[in-house]
This record gives structure tokens, C-alpha cells and sequence, in this order.
């Protein structure tokens, strides 16, 4: 409720006793209005504020949404604003001016019933919104209202994606035929599936944020929906990402091809940032349809699905492949991502009949063809790239999982490309 209180005020000829009213709006924040000279004439006009009185009777659904949409563009994404924006323009918008007591899950059934039927995945997120809106104000510190009517509203029902999680065989497929038809798109694909990193993450990356000394990447920013952001999409998704001995190698292949003129370990032609509806039309896409794909096969964001499968077809305990793609729950990294796809279903087999002695299992796509693979497509790349042939005296020496000497397919430490040999430094001889 409203109240008055006494205002003291200095003046030329000393202090004098006023009155004021305070109040709190519906956000729950103290106002004081009015100076009056006596109690009593305040209180004339004490009964305008108390209809200001935080109480679900005087809301508007409008203030809800309003009261939610303050925390909106102060934390959330550009574009997450503008999609919140086009729901109250487009639908919400005409339930502003009515009050939220007299609103009810049966009058919004309708909206999203209709929604869906021309657009599923509006109708989805919308009502992900209205929720998270009412939520926002049922919370202890605003507690507005009292209970959520969008819960009853009836769930939306999506189409399955016809995005399919790739395989094993597919995987170094599309990395294999990357080395040779588009070395350019490699690195970014190489990245993707051996880190799990979202697209904006990786856009973002600087070459200040690889650690070589406790092989490490740090992932604190992005670059996403064409604007860079000093964070990543939640708290958890800050991280440092453990290298594994094969990237290690791989960005000592990589890096020192980069122009020194830019920080970002993978620019654009002109030392920018990489935007990703460009890369899914010039490179993604293309190398799809090269490897016999539609190009509506998978997705960008399907490699980090295929990262958590590659960490299960491994055996790699789940807590670390968490931490790894920077998920908050286990849930979402185990049902969300995970698939038990083919790869993962011979692994399994695989394992149990290996534990039992049954010797068909080492028949199997096994570790040791594994290790080859990757070894034979960075020796693809390094054939491919002549920015890499002339930069081999530059590599490091690392240590890798395939032992002290390389199962590259190399006679004599060798390649021939075309009538030139290519002698790789004794450095690379010894991984």
C-alpha cells in the first residue's frame, strides 16, 4: 500500500515539516510523488497511488512482458532481441492493454494453435517466451503473479529435422575430401570436430587464447549473428577447452600459414571475422554435394553432435565431454546431442565382444584405423596446401597419441607430389 512519510526541508529561514506519498509500482521499485504541507491533505490523495500497488489484480499482460523484456536488452543477444520483438509485433501485441487476472491458457490456445500450423518453430519459441516472461515476474525478487497459465498451454509439436548426426565413415569422408577440393575450409572443419566448439566460439578465436604450455583453449567471446560479444552464450560456456595431441599437431601445420596481420586463428580473406551463412554457402554446402551428400544432409552445428558421439565411440568418460562443449547439464550433452548412430552402435558391440574374447571384433573399424585415418588426412592437407609445403621448417615438435614415430604413409620421411619431393623435417620425423 501506499504511505506518507514526513520530508524535512531546509530553507533560508530554517527547516520546515512536508509530506510526501511513497509508493511502489508494480516492478516492485520505491517512487515518492507529491509535497504536501500537512498530513491531512496528503492523505486526500494517498488513494491515486494504491491502485500502483504490486498486485496481480492491476497488472497488464503489456507489463509483464515489458517488466521481462528490461532484463531482455540488458543480457540477451541481439538477435534474440529482435526475435522476442517480432512475437510481441506480430502476435502478442494485441493482449497488452488487457489485464493478466483476466487472461487464461484458453484464450492463447487459439494463437499458438494457428501459429503452428504455418510455422511450428514460431509457435515453439513464442510460447518458450511467454513462459520465461511470466516466470521472470513470478519470481521472489520481482513476485508479481502468482502462477504461469502458459504451462497449460498444450506442448508444440516440431518436425523431426531432417538434419542427419554424421557418422564415423562420414566424418573423414567429408574431412579427407576437404584436403584435397578445399584446403581453405579444412582447418575450420578439422576444428569443429575435434573441439566441439559452437560457431560463433571458434569465429572468435585468437591465436592469445591457444596455450600450448598446459594445452589448452581459452573460449570466453564469440561472434555470432554478425556481432562480436565479450561472453559466451551462458556462464558454463566459459571454459578452457583441453587440446588433444592430434589438434596440437595440427595447429602447429596450421598457424604458421596465418597472416601476421590479423589475431583471429581463423579469418576471413580480408582478416576479419568468418560469418557463418557464408561459410555454409561457399564451403559447407559445396563439400557436401563433392562427397555425393544433399546439401540439406547435416548442418554446421552437427559437428559438435559428432564431436560428443566421437567422445562416446571412444570411451570418453561423459563428465569431460561436458566440460569440453560447455554444457551446463549433462542431460543436454547425453539427449540432446548424443546419438546412438552406427558408429557408436559397432563401437559398443565391439567393446562387449572384445570383453567376452570374441575375435570378429577385432574386425571392426578399431582405434588403430582410427589414428591412421587422422594421420593420413593432415598428411592430405599438408599435400594440398602449398602455403604448408613451403612452411614445413616452421613445425614444431609435439608429442602425439600415435607413439614416437609417425604411421604416416611416407617412404623414407618423403612425399611426392607431382615431380617434387617434399622432405619433412626431422622435427615431424620423430612424432
Amino acid at each position: 500500500m501506499a504511505g506518507i512519510s514526513k520530508k524535512t526541508i531546509r530553507t533560508k529561514k530554517g527547516t520546515v515539516i512536508k509530506y510526501t506519498i511513497s509508493y511502489y509500482d508494480i516492478f516492485g521499485i520505491q517512487h515518492t510523488s507529491g509535497i504536501y504541507d500537512t498530513k491531512k491533505e496528503a492523505k486526500k490523495d494517498i488513494n491515486k497511488y494504491n491502485n500502483k500497488e504490486k498486485t496481480s489484480d492491476n497488472i497488464t499482460f503489456g507489463q509483464i512482458i515489458e517488466c521481462f523484456m528490461e532484463k531482455v536488452n540488458k543480457k540477451y543477444s541481439k538477435s534474440t532481441k529482435e526475435e522476442y520483438q517480432r512475437f510481441i509485433d506480430n502476435h502478442l501485441y494485441k493482449f497488452y492493454d488487457i489485464k493478466y487476472k483476466n487472461l487464461n491458457a484458453i484464450i492463447f490456445q487459439k494463437v499458438f494453435d494457428d501459429i503452428e500450423k504455418e510455422t511450428p518453430f514460431t509457435a515453439y519459441n513464442m510460447l518458450k517466451f511467454c513462459k520465461a516472461a511470466v516466470n521472470y515476474c513470478m519470481s521472489p525478487k520481482i513476485n508479481l503473479i502468482g502462477y504461469n497459465i502458459f504451462k497449460d498451454i498444450e506442448p508444440i509439436i516440431l518436425p523431426e529435422s531432417k538434419k542427419q548426426n554424421l557418422t564415423l565413415q562420414d566424418a573423414l569422408k567429408l574431412m579427407k575430401t576437404c584436403t584435397v577440393y578445399d584446403n581453405l575450409f579444412f582447418p575450420i572443419l578439422f576444428s569443429f570436430i575435434l573441439n566441439g566448439m559452437r560457431e560463433g566460439e571458434l569465429f572468435a578465436l585468437t591465436l592469445n587464447d591457444i596455450n600450448f604450455s598446459n594445452g589448452t583453449i581459452r573460449i570466453n567471446k564469440q561472434f555470432t549473428g554478425n556481432e562480436y560479444k565479450e561472453k559466451t552464450k551462458t556462464d558454463k560456456s566459459n571454459r578452457y577447452i583441453f587440446m588433444f595431441p592430434i589438434y596440437i599437431l595440427f595447429l602447429d601445420i596450421y598457424l604458421p600459414t596465418l597472416d601476421k596481420k590479423s589475431n583471429l586463428v581463423f579469418p576471413n580473406s580480408q582478416g576479419g571475422y568468418l560469418h557463418a551463412s557464408n561459410l555454409r554457402q561457399r564451403h559447407w554446402q559445396k563439400l557436401l554435394l563433392k562427397c555425393g551428400y544433399d546439401k540439406d544432409y547435416t548442418s554446421l552445428h552437427k559437428l559438435r553432435a559428432f564431436f560428443i558421439d566421437l567422445m562416446f565411440y571412444l570411451g570418453v568418460p561423459g563428465k569431460f565431454t561436458q566440460g569440453q562443449v560447455g554444457h551446463a547439464k549433462y542431460e543436454t550433452t547425453y539427449n540432446t546431442y548424443a546419438s546412438n548412430n552406427a558408429s557408436i552402435i559397432d563401437a559398443s558391440i565391439a567393446q562387449v565382444s572384445k570383453g567376452m574374447g570374441l575375435d570378429f571384433a577385432d574386425k571392426r573399424f578399431n582405434e588403430s584405423d582410427l589414428k591412421k585415418s587422422f594421420i593420413n588426412i593432415l598428411e592430405s592437407y599438408i599435400i594440398n596446401n602449398p602455403k604448408i609445403l613451403n612452411k614445413t621448417k616452421e613445425l614444431k615438435k609435439v608429442k602425439t597419441f600415435f607413439g614416437k614415430k609417425c604411421e604416416q604413409n611416407v617412404s623414407k620421411n618423403e612425399i611426392k607430389q607431382k615431380d617434387k619431393i617434399i622432405k619433412f623435417p626431422k622435427r615431424c620425423q620423430e612424432l
